[in-house]
């Protein structure tokens, strides 16, 4: 009741970005919970499948003996820019905040 006597008194066309901004405001830590949950895990789930399919790629190409040396130098150096992107990318998300503005985005 609070919200549409409230909105009744917005311009035309303002009533869904109230609606937005105090859904936003009062459920921030639960939406933020989720959506930082949501990409660690699809960023999990990437870098299986990078690391799966670069496996296949350097397995392959060690079974070479010629370049067997070579090979597992670049698949060392591959799997450590690997690890510290996705490790990179999962502190950026732990850092990831709504802004926290008392009033609706236009």
């Amino acid at each position: 009741m609070i919200l549409a006597k409230s909105q009744a008194s917005l311009p035309k066309g303002h009533g869904k970005v109230f609606k937005l901004w105090f859904l936003s405001q009062k459920y921030k830590e639960k939406i933020m919970k989720n959506l930082k949950n949501f990409l660690d895990k699809s960023v999990d789930e990437v870098k299986k499948v990078h690391k799966s399919i670069s496996k296949v790629t350097f397995d392959t190409l060690e079974k070479v003996d010629p370049i067997k040396k070579q090979v597992n130098t670049v698949k060392n150096v591959h799997d450590t820019i690997v690890d510290k992107t996705y490790e990179t990318i999962h502190e950026v998300n732990g850092k990831l905040n709504i802004a926290d503005d008392k009033k609706p985005v236009e």
